[in-house]
């Protein structure tokens, strides 16, 4: 479907999965992939997870995502903030919020777990958090694709793609253009109305 200046690729599963994709119409950019799981056995929605890009802040409502509670939420000005986007040629995070000297932050790689961590010297912040394209595909972290630089009170880490990932994306966008093209310019896929 192509709304609002941009793409969006819906996908079930029979099982329940949802999984959803959105990118730019001008410049085919990855904004948004976030998938939810079924419903469980009591029927009960999941929530979406985001991989890439951030669920819509929901005005008036809770931390607990409740409009209840007497407005209480966390504070967005102080409190880091990690955010994950994606560019062609890496993978890339910002951390915000973080207003410490460059030199405090380490990055590590678990490589029993697959995972980057993300501490400080002065201990004020610990996030560890996978790759998930690259588990799709079986592909290990490497420490040399790792890389970061601090402006102001962000933090930004890039994690290089490979041949494989860039490949693999190239396979996924020639796909969504032959839907779309399979489906007509509003790219309405060929359901039929009763």
């Amino acid at each position: 479907m192509v709304s609002g200046g941009r793409k969006r690729v819906h996908t079930t599963w029979p099982d329940g999965q949802e999984f959803v994709e959105e990118f730019s119409a001008q410049t085919e950019e990855l904004l948004v992939r976030r998938w939810k799981a079924a419903a469980s056995a009591l029927g009960k929605a999941p929530s979406w997870e985001y991989e890439i890009g951030e669920a819509p802040a929901v005005v008036g409502a809770s931390a607990g995502g409740s409009a209840l509670g007497g407005g209480f939420r966390v504070s967005s000005s102080r409190n880091p903030a990690f955010l994950c986007r994606d560019s062609p040629d890496c993978f890339v995070w910002r951390v915000r919020n973080v207003p410490y000297a460059e030199e405090v932050y380490q990055l590590a790689v678990d490589h029993e777990k697959q995972q980057i961590l993300l501490r400080t010297s002065n201990k004020k912040y610990f996030k560890r958090w996978d790759i998930p394209t690259l588990k799709r595909l079986g592909l290990g972290l490497d420490m040399s694709r790792l890389s970061y630089s601090h402006s102001g009170t962000t933090l930004v880490i890039k994690y290089e793609k490979d041949d494989t990932v860039l490949v693999y994306e190239e396979e996924s966008r020639q796909r969504r253009l032959r839907a779309v093209d399979a489906g007509g310019a509003d790219g309405d896929v060929g359901c039929a109305q009763q």
